[in-house]
């Protein structure tokens, strides 16, 4: 009888499908997406897909769109997805395909399109949607122009093995290891001259991509520790910040292993490149490779160690600054090593200067650093290093506690109503102001000094979703889920305010597409 069942609401699903694929054969239905600043309705073009959308991905070269939808028709049976290709400029279905297992991404590439179907790799031709080649494989790096896809075998810690396939093909081009216990590296990862990888996992890797072939040297990139605890203002969670996702090139995050259950990971630094030489700090040293991973200096930290750090620096100097934190327990930060600034001679190795920014293990919060200057930021004060060259540092208290504590540095353009009802104001950041974003969400306009020039509540603040052209979406949170959302010339000149609700909006080519459940809204400005 359940066999029966498990029939016939697989015929209902085909029946369903065949039914939806009619349906969005024609042409698209027109709705009110939102207003003028002069009251008229503004129309967009909608696609009802008829089932909830996963995701969604655009080619430049055609102007299409692929579309995941997903739904779950029974207890008894497992997600059924559906991909479809779709032309904006005129509106019709290019073709669609029923998927038997849950779909979390379908892209373009040169060769087709790719979809990842749980834990199977699948390409197909972009004219009619016929797979091409499919292998079983958990993607974490992509490269078009080398025409290869890498990923681990398994996804587990302890799962080191990696392969490259030809993109075109299927066909395996290697097979390597990379330990990644505890880092995985790869969000951090450095490409040199479209040939090389250097990736920091437990250790320090360099991947010839066309080969196979590995270097690698001994790392300390996490520590073992039972007794941290998360940060305050930054003790949040990074987990859904990547996973899940898929960008057209380069960090393919589609799955992240589960790192921090007893241990801090991610006591790494950015990999800095400068005259042929690569710079690499793990939680005891910092390092200069060749360009062949040959290493040419070690210089040991005073402090015997390190967290999440940053190097910066110019044709003299290599400075490091040390965050204080590390990845721990459900993906959030905690604290390690007492925060320090280092500056280091490129060429020798030698130390130029080094100073503790913090009397015990206090994170910092964010830094921000400028061609002359560099600004670090605690909760209760802010570092300044005057000059980029030089070991001067001062400790500016924060005196503005009425608008709340200093969380971030915001380094980008955001958008405020005006008083008169009558569109935004455009606030910039420039070099002799800092904007600092409170954890009251308040922004604070100071000089280098923290002298108060300007405050903006919450209330009126509209931040940047994306640009698009000459226009800007900007919006700001209201209460739930809900959000105030426009599309604003860069001035802040009004154009549409948006007035129906959607999961996600975004900028492709000409259009603005919204997803609103199992539709597709999109409008050119």
């Amino acid at each position: 009888m359940k066999a029966n069942t498990n029939k016939l609401m697989r015929y209902i699903f085909l029946v369903t499908l065949l039914t939806t694929c009619c349906n969005i054969q024609s042409q698209p239905d027109s709705v009110v997406i939102g207003e003028a600043p002069n009251s008229k309705e503004i129309y967009s073009y909608e696609r009802d897909t008829k089932f909830p959308i996963g995701s969604i991905s655009w080619k430049k070269k055609d102007n299409t769109l692929n579309i995941v939808t997903a739904n779950r028709l029974s207890e008894n049976l497992n997600f059924r997805s559906i991909v479809m290709r779709y032309n904006l400029d005129n509106g019709q279905l290019l073709w669609t395909i029923a998927k038997n297992d849950n779909v979390s991404a379908a892209l373009h590439s040169k060769h087709g399109i790719i979809t990842i179907e749980d834990n199977i790799l699948k390409l197909h031709d972009s004219n009619n949607g016929n797979m091409i080649w499919e292998k079983k494989l958990y993607p974490i790096y992509r490269n078009d122009s080398l025409d290869l896809i890498i990923g681990y075998k398994k996804p587990y810690n302890n799962a080191n093995s990696i392969i490259a396939l030809r993109l075109g093909t299927g066909e395996q081009l290697w097979e390597g290891k990379i330990k990644r216990m505890h880092n995985l590296g790869w969000d951090r990862a450095r490409l040199i001259e479209n040939e090389k990888m250097i990736v920091v996992a437990d250790d320090i890797n360099m991947v010839d991509l066309r080969t196979g072939k590995t270097i690698t040297v001994e790392a300390k990139t996490s520590q073992n520790d039972l007794l941290k605890t998360a940060i305050g203002i930054i003790g949040i969670s990074l987990s859904n910040i990547l996973a899940h996702k898929m960008i057209p090139n380069g960090f393919t995050p589609y799955y992240l292993p589960q790192y921090g259950m007893g241990e801090l990971c991610g006591l790494t630094s950015n990999i800095m490149e400068k005259d042929s030489c690569h710079y690499i700090a793990d939680r005891e040293c910092l390092r200069c490779f060749s360009y062949d991973m040959e290493q040419l200096w070690r210089f040991d930290f005073p402090t015997g160690n390190s967290s999440y750090s940053l190097l910066y620096g110019n044709d003299k100097m290599l400075h490091m600054v040390n965050f204080g934190y590390g990845i721990g327990r459900n993906n959030c930060r905690m604290k390690h090593s007492v925060p320090f600034i280092a500056t280091i001679d490129p060429i020798t190795g030698n130390s130029i200067f080094f100073k503790n920014l913090a009397p015990g293990k206090e994170p910092i919060n964010d830094a921000i650093i400028t061609d002359k200057d560099a600004f670090f930021m605690f909760d209760d004060r802010i570092v300044r290093q005057c000059d980029i060259n030089d070991s001067v540092i001062k400790q500016i208290p924060w005196q503005h506690t009425q608008y709340g504590r200093p969380a971030l540095f915001h380094c980008d353009t955001i958008y405020v109503a005006n008083q008169n009802g009558c569109g935004f104001t455009a606030i910039s950041c420039e070099n002799k102001y800092l904007s600092i974003i409170t954890d009251k969400n308040n922004l604070v306009i100071t000089d280098s000094c923290l002298n108060l020039i300007k405050v903006y509540k919450e209330s009126d603040l509209y931040q940047v979703g994306f640009k698009h052209g000459d226009y800007k979406y900007i919006y700001k949170h209201l209460k739930k889920s809900k959000y105030d959302s426009w599309i604003v010339h860069n001035n802040g000149t009004p154009v549409i305010h948006l007035k129906q609700e959607f999961e996600s909006i975004r900028s492709v080519g000409d259009y603005i597409v919204f997803v609103c459940e199992n539709k597709i809204r999109y409008i050119k400005l």
